[in-house]
C-alpha cells in the first residue's frame, strides 16, 4: 500500500536519490539544497511560517518497505516583491507596409514580473520503476496537492501555476538558453537556474527588456518555445484534464510553457468533499470496470493539523450517502484515522 505524507528531515537520503531523476530548481540533485528544502517543508507543515511563505514537500511512501518512490511540492506563493515571478510573455506583433503591401505577424517575447504571484506546484517526480503502476501512483502524487489545497484553501492563492519542462537537446542542455540567456549572462544553464532560486536581480539587469523577435532564433529553437518535453507529456495531460491551460508565458531560461488555473475551478478541488469515516467490515476489492466504481484520492483533515496529513488512492463504489466514507481497517490504519474522523475525498 502507498501513502502520501509530509516529508521529514530524516527522508534526506531517499529524497536525494529521487532528485537525481529530476534535478530542477525546485528539486535539485544537490544534497545540501535538499536538506534546506526538507527543513523549509517541516516548518510549513508545523505552521511555523506565515501561510504564504510556506513550501510543502510531499513524499509517496510504500508502507510495507518504507521506500519513498515519489515527491511533489507546493509553493503557497511564487512571486513576491523580494523574489518576483519572472516569465516571458509570448506575444504577436502585427506589421504592415503600404509601400510593399506586405502584412507580417511576428511572434515576440517580453519579460514580465509578478510581485504578487500565484501558488505554484512543482518538484514532481516518480521513481521510473513505479511509472505505469496499476495503482496510478503518478496521478496520486500529482493530484494529491489539490486535495491538500482544498482542505487548507485559506493558505493558498486564487490562481495556481505549473511550470513544465520543455524538450531538451540533452539532459539539462537547452537550445533556448544557448541562443538567449547565455548570450547575455555568460553563465551556464545550471548556474543561472541555481542562482535564480535565491536571487533574480541578474535577470532584470542583464536580459533584454524590450521585445525579442522569435524569428531571429534558429528554426529548431523557434519550434520548441512553449512546447512540453516528452518526459512531462503525461503531467501536461493530467493538468489539462483538471482545468489548467497554457498561459502564453514561458520560462525565461529554457522556454518551457507555464500552465495556470483558477484555484476554485480546478476539477479535483471543485469535486473535493468532506465525509465521516466509518469502518466497512465487509469491504471487498473493487475494480474500475464495475458499475459506479471510480478512483478517489482520500486525504485526512486531522483537526486541521497539516503535519498529520495522510492520503492514498483507492477504487470505491460510492453510494448515495456523500456524508460518510466506508473504509477498510487496513486503509484506516494507513491513513491513521478511526471511525468518526473527517476525511476529504475527490474522484480522479
Amino acid at each position: 500500500m502507498f501513502v502520501v505524507r509530509p516529508s521529514q528531515v530524516e527522508d534526506i537520503t531517499k529524497v536525494h536519490r529521487l532528485a537525481q531523476h529530476l534535478n530542477t530548481v525546485n528539486l535539485p540533485k544537490d544534497y545540501d539544497r535538499i536538506v534546506d528544502i526538507l527543513e523549509t517543508s517541516r516548518k510549513a507543515f508545523m505552521e511555523e511560517e506565515e501561510p504564504l511563505k510556506r513550501m510543502y514537500c510531499f513524499v509517496l511512501e510504500e508502507i510495507e518497505t518504507g521506500h519513498i518512490v515519489g515527491v511533489s511540492m507546493i509553493y503557497a506563493q511564487h512571486g513576491t516583491r523580494q523574489l518576483p515571478h519572472i516569465a516571458f510573455e509570448v506575444l504577436e506583433e502585427e506589421r504592415y507596409s503600404t509601400t510593399l503591401d506586405t502584412y507580417i505577424r511576428n511572434q515576440c517575447l517580453r519579460l514580465r514580473y509578478d510581485y504578487d504571484g500565484p501558488t505554484e506546484i512543482g518538484g514532481l517526480v516518480l521513481d521510473p520503476q513505479y511509472r505505469g503502476n496499476k495503482q496510478a501512483l503518478g496521478k496520486l502524487i500529482c493530484l494529491v496537492r489539490f486535495v491538500f489545497i482544498a482542505i487548507y484553501r485559506q493558505c493558498f492563492r486564487d490562481r495556481v501555476l505549473a511550470e513544465l519542462l520543455p524538450p531538451f537537446e540533452e539532459p539539462r542542455v537547452s537550445r533556448f538558453w544557448k541562443h538567449l540567456g547565455k548570450q547575455f549572462t555568460q553563465m551556464t544553464y545550471d548556474e543561472a537556474d541555481a542562482l535564480s532560486a535565491e536571487n533574480k536581480e541578474f535577470i532584470r539587469a542583464l536580459f533584454p527588456q524590450g521585445l525579442i523577435y522569435v524569428c531571429l532564433f534558429p528554426t529548431e529553437v523557434q519550434e520548441e518555445i512553449g512546447q512540453v518535453g516528452e518526459s512531462v507529456l503525461g503531467v501536461q495531460h493530467m493538468l489539462a484534464k483538471t482545468g489548467f491551460t497554457y498561459a502564453k508565458q514561458v520560462d525565461p531560461f529554457d522556454g518551457g510553457p507555464h500552465y495556470t488555473a483558477i484555484t476554485n475551478d480546478i476539477t479535483t478541488i471543485k469535486s473535493c468533499q468532506k465525509a465521516v469515516v466509518t469502518l466497512d467490515e465487509h469491504t471487498k476489492e473493487v475494480h474500475l470496470e464495475e458499475k459506479d466504481a471510480k478512483r478517489y484520492i482520500v486525504g485526512t483533515e486531522n483537526d486541521k493539523k497539516p503535519q498529520y496529513f495522510r492520503a492514498t488512492s483507492l477504487i470505491l463504489s460510492k453510494n448515495d450517502d456523500d456524508t460518510t466514507l466506508p473504509l477498510s481497517a487496513d486503509i484506516m490504519k494507513a491513513l491513521d484515522v478511526t471511525s468518526g474522523d473527517v476525511v476529504w475525498y475527490a474522484s480522479v
